[in-house]
């Protein structure tokens, strides 16, 4: 996780949500400076951070004035990048501003649902679910205890939309 050139509130929260989300032993949250990254105009530097982080994901927030609260994530395979997805933030409220009668632990393992007839007809939607996938799970399971099921993570792709929506 690393800020780009500039970067707003929203998008250091949530991407410091995401982080803990991981857990700090699955990812690396670089906060010190902002970095003079573009991903899109020249992917060379991700790589760089890849090779230099040893990390195979990566996840970058910006804010601009024409895309404001933005994030790009993508995956890195032997120091090249693989693909990459950019994502416009909206309505974004952090854990802390919801209310729940209980707390969760950051790092508890959710059970990931995708809504939508395009995350299984459309090549770009179906590579951007395995992306999600690739960042979100923690580990396979054969089992579900669904009396213990606590945090679920839900992508819903409208099918007159390109947009995914994330709650």
């Amino acid at each position: 996780f690393m800020k780009g050139r500039k970067s707003s509130e929203t998008v250091n929260t949530l991407m410091l949500e995401m982080h803990k989300m991981r857990g700090s032993g699955m990812s690396k949250l670089l906060t010190k400076k902002q970095h003079d990254i573009i991903a899109f105009e020249d992917a060379s530097k991700i790589e760089k951070h890849s090779v230099i982080q040893d990390c195979s994901l990566f996840v970058i927030g910006s804010h601009q004035k024409k895309r404001p609260h933005n994030l790009v994530m993508g995956r890195v395979f032997n120091g090249n990048v693989l693909d990459m997805f950019e994502f416009g933030v909206e309505d974004f409220q952090s854990m802390r501003e919801m209310k729940a009668n209980m707390t969760l632990p950051m790092d508890m393992k959710p059970l990931i649902l995708f809504q939508g007839e395009p995350f299984e007809m459309s090549e770009k939607h179906k590579r951007c679910k395995n992306l999600l996938i690739d960042f979100f799970k923690m580990a396979d399971s054969t089992e579900v205890n669904v009396q213990e099921m606590q945090r679920i993570l839900v992508f819903t792709c409208m099918s007159n939309t390109a947009n995914i929506t994330c709650q």
